[in-house]
């Protein structure tokens, strides 16, 4: 029979070795870097002071376990190669979590635009574009960044929409004069003036002579409205429908261009028109050129 004092030694050394092993383990949990790109798993934020410390523990082990000060952690928005944008508090931060650095902490909202570029809001809510390097491309100066095309970016200043290439801006700048604007292509664009959209090249001068209720495109495709007709236009103006699509709608308000019901996934263009016949739905596919099914 074990005496007493050498129970309560073996309970001492077994206790030791139990508190050693559970801060071994807090200790790896905590060094472990996030290093690699599976998006399976997210970036779980512990409060290091200034400092973003990072792991690729899965967030749901930690959804009850927050160790972020006053349980607020920053939660990725959106990853980008090495770059991820963090939504915190009341700003959001642009952070290289290869380099455990952040690079942009000032901006009430940033998105990315394309691999080099991220539109921002500053604090007078208006929209200005850096880059990665966090080098500022253009100014805070738009009320609202609509898309943006390859170096294209259509914006709205002062209730009013105008399109410029920011890789370009002394030879392409629309100025914000129009009421909607579409981006086309790299040679041509939409606009709409007096209730109705026309199509112009980047010298303002008009491609042809036609006018319409809306458009739209996709792809270099032109999605036109007119006369309660939908056609399918190449950048060529000619038809890619067998005949032109009787709407009930003219499109000239918002809440009928809602009913269009649009979207796009891998290549194909899916669309809701509301015909003399009822609601049917088409889709399209952009690389052959053709309308591939509809019901």
């Amino acid at each position: 029979m074990i005496k007493k004092d050498k129970l309560w030694q073996i309970v001492w050394i077994i206790g030791i070795y139990l508190i050693l092993i559970v801060i071994l383990y807090l200790v790896v949990q905590y060094k472990i870097k996030f290093e690699d790109r599976d998006f399976s798993k997210y970036l779980y934020f512990y409060n290091c002071g200034d400092t973003l410390c990072t792991t690729s523990i899965n967030q749901e082990v930690f959804i009850n376990r927050i160790k972020c000060e006053n349980d607020t952690c920053p939660y990725i928005k959106t990853i980008k190669g090495k770059l991820s944008i963090l939504a915190y508090k009341t700003k959001q931060i642009l952070y290289n979590y290869d380099d455990n650095k952040i690079i942009n902490d000032k901006y009430k909202e940033l998105t990315f635009l394309d691999d080099e570029n991220i539109s921002f809001k500053d604090n007078d809510n208006k929209y200005g574009i850096i880059n990665i390097k966090n080098e500022i491309i253009n100014e805070a100066q738009y009320d609202q960044i609509i898309s943006y095309n390859e170096g294209y970016l259509t914006y709205i200043k002062n209730s009013k929409y105008g399109i410029k290439n920011i890789y370009n801006e002394e030879e392409i700048n629309i100025n914000p004069t129009y009421d909607d604007i579409k981006y086309i292509s790299n040679r041509m664009f939409g606009a709409k003036t007096n209730g109705s959209y026309k199509i112009y090249n980047y010298k303002e001068e008009l491609v042809n002579e036609k006018e319409y209720n809306y458009l739209f495109s996709y792809n270099e495709f032109i999605f036109v409205f007119d006369n309660e007709k939908f056609d399918i236009l190449d950048t060529d103006f000619e038809s890619k429908l067998i005949m032109k699509i009787k709407t009930r709608n003219d499109y000239k308000t918002e809440d009928a261009i809602k009913t269009l019901d649009i979207g796009v996934e891998e290549g194909i263009i899916s669309f809701v028109v509301k015909t003399t016949s009822g609601d049917n739905k088409y889709y399209f596919d952009t690389e052959k050129g053709i309308i591939i099914n509809s019901n």
